[in-house]
């Protein structure tokens, strides 16, 4: 048996109830719902207590669990039920089965283990590249079967789980590593690659976008990899001096990419730019906007969406945003919406992590991806600094070293439709939000634009 074959149970736990941030409703009707083990409690007793905005809205046909409107089915010839968390104090990262909460694999990213990794990005065929704080770009390969037997022991050294962290340069399954002169590497995004699966073609050029600050240019370097080699093929300085915007280190604070693979990433700052590089001639643009941003992703209509205390989604046809506060929302209890990722689901409805002055302080909200108006808020234990979308529809969210109580060791994966949550402990100072499972980038490129 291939070592890589074998599976580490991490820590996992049903909450049944969603704390109240608002008024009650009808209980869930089945016991243990949802994937996972060691279920805890009776659903029976649960309360449908999340904030909405129109309850006639939320469940109304009696059926349970997330209904998406574009097929769950999984990327072309990828794993779509992994998550890829960086535990960014630990100098790893982790990857964990979506259905069944275990940790199937955790990977030192770079030589001196002190890469500080935070977002990662995953590709079609299932792979995942994670940027180094600290610098240098790692790919790790997402399914046991494509790693590469370099010692020709006749098995595939891998890692099995958190406890089981192999040094560098001993584990099969890293695909390669990008040594980088940057003190701030931050965003990084799979492109598409060429080929049809439905019509039986294999996907192949997938290339990696990956920035690094540069200071001595006031701006960003952009920089297009080979995905099999991990080579620079491609690189443009874009120049990032609108008036607002925060310095270095932070001119490409996240990334993601449009149906043609085009990289999109924004400042962090109070107005700064989002820029749009166009891989046929690494050409650039770049657009003013009127918010703080934090997290990035793009839809599947090709429209950006910028979150931090303000959720702004922009239109590339227009140059111009659409903009909403939190504050403007009216849940009971509401105070803002919180800095960290953001990710638009298969409904349509854009996610957020929110903080609030009942409870725990802490939530995920929903938005309608056209009006922008409030569709539902939900109570979890922590602050979800990243926020992302499994293939199953559900949303995780990702705490953050430093922030709330869990110190960044947990990792929430939350019904859409009723707010119930599991919990993965066993995360070591995590910080990390992007296209964790693929789902963005497979539902920006995979269905057609209306």
């Amino acid at each position: 048996m291939k070592r890589g074959e074998k599976m580490s149970k991490g820590l996992l736990t049903l909450i049944v109830l969603s704390s109240a941030l608002g008024c009650a409703g009808g209980g869930a009707e089945e016991e243990g719902k949802g994937p996972g083990n060691d279920v805890v409690g009776n659903l029976d007793e649960a309360d449908d207590d999340a904030t909405s905005m129109d309850d006639d809205e939320q469940g109304d046909d009696g059926e349970t669990g997330p209904k998406l409107d574009i097929p769950d089915d999984p990327p072309p010839e990828g794993e779509s039920g992994q998550i890829w968390i960086a535990n960014s104090n630990q100098g790893t990262v982790s990857k964990i089965d979506t259905q069944t909460m275990e940790e199937l694999g955790r990977y030192i990213t770079r030589p001196d283990g002190v890469g500080s990794p935070s977002r990662t990005s995953v590709s079609l065929t299932g792979n995942m590249a994670v940027a180094n704080r600290e610098g240098g770009i790692t790919k790790i390969y997402g399914k046991v079967e494509d790693c590469v037997d370099a010692n020709m022991n006749g098995e595939i050294d891998t890692s099995t789980g958190q406890t089981d962290i192999l040094p560098w340069g001993e584990d099969e399954c890293i695909a390669w590593y990008v040594p980088m002169d940057y003190t701030s590497q931050r965003a990084v995004a799979w492109t598409r690659g060429e080929g049809d699966p439905e019509n039986g073609e294999s996907i192949t050029n997938e290339k990696v976008w990956v920035t690094g600050d540069n200071e001595a240019n006031a701006g960003v370097d952009v920089m297009l990899l080979n995905g099999e080699t991990g080579a620079i093929e491609s690189m443009v300085t874009v120049g990032i001096n609108a008036p607002g915007s925060s310095g270095w280190p932070y001119r490409a604070y996240g990334g993601a990419v449009d149906r043609d693979s085009n990289f999109w990433f924004t400042s962090h700052g109070e107005q700064g730019v989002i820029v749009r590089v166009n891989i046929a001639d690494m050409s650039y643009d770049q657009w003013p906007k009127d918010h703080w941003s934090y997290g990035i992703t793009v839809d599947s209509k090709g429209r950006p969406w910028s979150c931090e205390a303000f959720i702004g989604r922009f239109d590339p046809e227009t140059g111009t945003w659409a903009t909403t506060g939190a504050w403007d929302w009216n849940f009971p209890g509401l105070t803002e919406v919180d800095q960290g990722g953001c990710m638009v689901d298969g409904e349509g409805r854009l996610w957020a992590s929110v903080l609030t002055s009942v409870g725990s302080g802490f939530g995920v909200v929903a938005i309608d991806g056209e009006t922008l108006e409030p569709i539902v808020m939900y109570e979890i234990p922590d602050h979800a600094h990243g926020i992302s979308i499994d293939f199953e529809g559900y949303v995780w969210g990702v705490a953050r070293a430093d922030v709330g109580p869990s110190d960044g060791t947990e990792a929430y994966k939350i019904d859409p439709e009723t707010g119930e949550y599991q919990i993965f402990s066993g995360l070591v100072g995590a910080y990390t939000y992007s296209d964790m499972t693929g789902f963005a980038l497979n539902a920006t490129v995979a269905p057609p634009i209306e």
